[in-house]
């Protein structure tokens, strides 16, 4: 299934989830494991206004692969309508990870989508 994804979204997109994922392994292994299994995304946000808007796009995580912006304004996940930004998370953490989910953004006043890779959950350092 992996090759398919490659072949897919790209060799190059696949060569640098393997290095985000070798960079969240690196950590002290501290997040359980039903916590590894779920999906993750990367984001920040605020909730402004009935919609989920984009504060900061966390480095190396699956967002920023994505293209996910800052200011973008969260509209679907897989053509669902997202009403909360608590209705997001647990969508993204639903699908597990590496499941290719679209999420449907406004950007610049535009409606478009976004092909997103979820990913596993960063290891939590230091704690």
């Amino acid at each position: 299934m992996r090759w398919l994804l490659c072949l897919w979204l790209g060799l190059a997109a696949c060569e640098r989830a393997d290095e985000i994922d070798k960079t969240h392994a690196e950590g002290d292994g501290q997040a359980t494991s039903a916590m590894r299994s779920r999906g993750f995304m990367g984001v920040r946000y605020v909730f402004r206004d009935g919609v989920v808007e984009i504060v900061d796009v966390i480095p190396k995580t699956a967002a920023e692969l994505a293209g996910i912006r800052a200011g973008d304004r969260v509209l679907a996940f897989d053509g669902t309508p997202v009403r909360t930004g608590d209705e997001l998370m647990g969508r993204v953490a639903a699908a597990g990870r590496f499941h290719i989910a679209t999420v449907t953004v406004e950007r610049d006043g535009q409606v478009q989508p976004v092909l997103l890779l979820t990913r596993r959950w960063p290891a939590i350092d230091g704690q």
